[in-house]
């Protein structure tokens, strides 16, 4: 273990999503399976966003050119659908479901993208800017919350921090893709939406 968090230090947080993915899970098995019925779980907006976003996404490589392009630039009611499906399920499964948003922050200029970690993405021309979703995403996602009656609460800054201290206060589980939660101290785990099934 000491060998790995070396290679992190030097990696850089930046790489280490490629790392516990690509690495540490698949080849080596290292991630241990959990159900999640019946727990109480956290989810990270932001990351849980983008993550559908880019499911999303993938599902539309499979077309061909003549399909994407009569296609509107971005189906909404594809995301509302999905998001709502996924939410559902949690809702019904999990003992307790609790949205944590990122607050309002100034972004670091100088951090670097991780190619493999989906908010780092380089969204469609629909958008036009790096590391945005499409206008009306968040309003959905929040609508279909209120409709669900799941729990919201928004950090003041990045929500991280509140996220692990709430997770450690219910003894929650953290849902996410995102691997800097590898990183934090979390009583049940961190449970990347990569491995939901």
């Amino acid at each position: 273990m000491l060998s790995a968090l070396l290679i992190l230090i030097r990696m850089g947080p930046h790489y280490a999503h490629t790392f516990f993915y690509k690495y540490l899970t698949e080849l080596n098995n290292h991630a241990t399976r959990v159900n999640l019925k019946d727990q109480s779980i956290i989810i990270d907006a932001n990351s849980f966003m983008y993550f559908i976003y880019n499911e999303i996404l993938n599902d539309d490589k499979h077309k061909n050119r003549n399909q994407i392009l009569t296609t509107i630039p971005f189906n909404y009611d594809g995301y509302w659908d999905y998001s709502k499906q996924v939410l559902n399920k949690f809702k019904q499964d999990c003992s307790d479901v609790l949205v944590v948003f990122d607050g309002v922050f100034k972004r670091n200029a100088n951090r670097r993208p991780d190619p493999e970690r989906a908010s780092s993405l380089h969204v469609t021309e629909f958008n036009g800017y790096q590391n945005q979703l499409p206008l009306l995403f968040r309003r959905g996602f929040i609508d279909i919350l209120r409709e669900l009656d799941i729990g919201v609460n928004v950090a003041r800054g990045e929500a991280d921090p509140m996220i692990v201290r709430l997770a450690q206060d219910r003894n929650a589980y953290v849902v996410a893709a995102d691997s800097d939660y590898h990183l934090y101290d979390l009583p049940q785990g961190y449970v990347p939406l990569y491995f939901l099934k």
